[in-house]
């Protein structure tokens, strides 16, 4: 079973992911968060990016103490999330904006924009915005590339190339779901 435990920043970016699969691979362990991480994201936008930042009660002191700790060592459901700014309207509208037209955007938007629209920590948020990212990235799948992985290196790396032509890491994983639907984990299986 996947790590139920192991958290995804807000818009975890494709770096990110990427290093999730590693640690639930077993290829390495999972990289330190840092506090701007767990809640700013990279989307599309007007210009050549978008950033969103998701507000905190106590906005910075509340984040200090997560800075640097383990992914699973984090208790984020102890972050009550502020409603300052209208930040739940200015989301839902940026990432409907940006990736509406893409063609998987119908398929894997709902449980983040739900979380966007309910979430009451930061802990709810994470878990709801990550979870279009774990039906994609599921524990039968990665268990089956990791298995392609060490019998036919090359091979996988000629596919992770194929799907990887145009990826910006820094955005938003979500910016390759939205556009690959289920081939996404092909783009973010790790580079080894």
């Amino acid at each position: 079973m996947m790590r139920t435990g192991l958290l995804l920043p807000y818009g975890a970016s494709c770096r990110r992911v990427s290093s999730w699969l590693a640690a639930e691979a077993g290829y390495s362990e999972a990289a330190a968060l840092e506090k701007k991480e767990l809640t700013r994201c990279l989307i599309e936008g007007n210009a050549p990016v978008l950033q969103l930042s998701v507000p905190v009660e106590g906005s910075n002191r509340a984040l200090r103490t997560l800075s640097g700790l383990t992914p699973e060592s984090i208790d984020a459901d102890s972050i009550i999330l502020s409603e300052h700014g209208h930040w739940r309207r200015v989301h839902t509208a940026a990432w409907e904006t940006a990736y509406r037209s893409m063609p998987f955007f119908e398929h894997y938007a709902g449980p983040l924009l739900s979380a966007i629209a309910t979430a009451r920590t930061l802990g709810e948020l994470l878990r709801g915005a990550a979870e279009p990212i774990r039906q994609v990235c599921t524990e039968p799948l990665v268990k089956e590339l990791t298995e392609l992985q060490r019998l036919y290196p090359e091979r996988i790396a000629r596919l992770r190339e194929e799907r990887c032509d145009g990826v910006n890491d820094s955005l938003s994983a979500f910016d390759l779901l939205f556009r690959l639907g289920p081939e996404t984990i092909f783009s973010l299986w790790p580079a080894l």
